[in-house]
């Protein structure tokens, strides 16, 4: 299974999905966020133009969904993980290989 088996659980969160897949890079424990560097809710929410809060839900549903494991990080913020939905593991996800050493700079704008 992978990410679009499971959109209609992931919903909106899928944009923290795609940003954390993008700035992950593969290591012995699996595909790494930054490199392993703390991820802050807040950087997230600047990236993506919405809230902390959001992100925050974000984070969880996809941590519940199994998508990704998150471990706090004593000075703030999380250490993230992808992880495969398939048996076989986290190989099979699909993933950027290589992760920028800071947050891209991307425009958004909200369309009503």
């Amino acid at each position: 299974m992978n990410a679009f088996d499971h959109i209609q659980k992931i919903r909106s969160a899928v944009w923290l999905l795609l940003l954390l897949e993008s700035n992950s890079e593969r290591s012995q424990s699996g595909w790494l966020v930054l490199g392993g560097r703390p991820v802050f809710d807040s950087q997230a929410a600047n990236v993506l133009k919405v809230s902390r809060s959001t992100i925050t839900r974000w984070r969880r549903r996809l941590t519940s969904l199994g998508f990704i494991d998150t471990e706090p990080i004593a000075t703030g913020g999380h250490r993230i993980t992808l992880v495969s939905k398939n048996a076989s593991g986290p190989e099979n996800f699909s993933v950027s290989p290589a992760a920028e050493s800071r947050w891209p700079s991307m425009n958004s704008e909200v369309v009503h």
